[in-house]
């Protein structure tokens, strides 16, 4: 990564548009809130704009927001354990139009080591090595979660362990 001359506003929009909903699934399944996940996303763009880096390629481009926007949802749940507050959501029932997939509902409920691997790995396609380097964990160790959220998910979706 390398100092690059300023971005302009259709390097931000294409930024945006490619990779928006990406890292608002990432940031909705670490957090499991719509609001915070919207605040995280919006912080990665501002460290994006801010950073103003060339990197070597698309994927390149795709892998460090990701980090960026786990680091920052990590951040956030550290402050969240730390600091006591209170969930809208725990009150009042969401007005979203949409309901989540039983599936999507069982992945936001397994314990967030495993449904980040689970989320990168089955539905944004990453092989364990990518998402090994994406949380900086080791590869076992992305192999081992992922097994044992499939084991978690199978138990709640009926099926033997």
């Amino acid at each position: 990564m390398n100092s690059s001359a300023w971005l302009t506003e259709s390097d931000v929009e294409r930024v945006v548009k490619n990779y928006g909903s990406l890292l608002y699934r990432v940031c909705y399944i670490a957090l499991r809130n719509p609001q915070d996940a919207e605040d995280a996303v919006q912080e990665t763009f501002f460290r994006y704009v801010e950073r103003n880096t060339t990197f070597a390629d698309t994927d390149h481009e795709k892998a460090w927001l990701i980090t960026v926007a786990s680091n920052i949802c990590r951040n956030m749940q550290r402050f969240h354990f730390r600091h006591d507050h209170l969930n809208l959501d725990d009150i009042e029932a969401s007005s979203e139009d949409e309901e989540p997939d039983e599936v999507l509902l069982l992945i936001r409920k397994l314990p967030p080591k495993y449904h980040s691997v689970i989320h990168l790995h089955y539905m944004e396609g990453y092989s364990a090595k990518e998402i090994a380097l994406i949380l900086r964990i080791s590869q076992s160790s992305v192999l081992k979660r992922l097994q044992r959220g499939r084991r978690l998910l199978k138990i709640e979706l009926g099926g033997p362990s």
